[in-house]
C-alpha cells in the first residue's frame, strides 16, 4: 500500500505516502479524508513523503472535485519530503489556487511548529 491515513491529536490528519501513488488510494484516501471533516469539522493535514516514487501514470489526476468540495475545511497542510519533489507536490497540492496554505518542509518536526506558530482560523493546533 502507498497511502495510509489517520487521525491524530483530535484535527491532525497524517498521510503517509510511500513508493508510487495511485489513483485509487488517493480517491480513497479523500473520501476518507471527507467522511472525518464530516464527523469533526475542520482539519489540518501533514502528508509524510516517506520513499516517495511519484504517482501512477494515469491521465485521470485531474479531478479537483474534493479541493473545490473542501478546501475551506482544511486549515493547513504541511508536507515533508524530500528536496527533489518539493516544486511537483505543491503544483499537484494546488498552491495557488487553494485558500488553505500548504508549505513543503524537509522535516517534521519543522512543520508541526508551524502548525503552532500562526494557527489557522478556526483550528485546534495540534499537538
Amino acid at each position: 500500500m502507498s497511502m495510509e491515513t489517520r487521525i491524530v491529536d483530535q484535527r491532525l490528519l497524517v498521510v503517509r505516502i510511500n513508493g508510487i501513488l495511485r489513483r485509487m488510494e488517493f480517491e480513497e484516501s479523500q473520501r476518507a479524508a471527507a467522511k472525518l471533516i464530516r464527523e469533526i469539522g475542520k482539519l489540518t493535514a501533514l502528508v509524510l513523503l516517506d520513499g516517495f516514487q511519484g504517482w501512477e501514470r494515469t491521465e485521470e489526476w485531474g479531478d479537483v472535485s474534493f479541493l473545490m468540495e473542501h478546501d475551506s475545511d482544511v486549515a493547513k497542510i504541511a508536507i515533508v519530503g524530500p528536496e527533489k519533489w518539493r516544486e511537483q507536490v505543491l503544483v499537484f497540492a494546488g498552491v495557488g489556487i487553494r485558500r488553505s496554505p500548504v508549505r513543503y518542509f524537509s522535516d517534521s518536526d519543522s512543520a508541526r511548529a508551524w502548525f503552532t506558530e500562526n494557527p489557522a482560523p478556526d483550528a485546534t493546533p495540534p499537538g
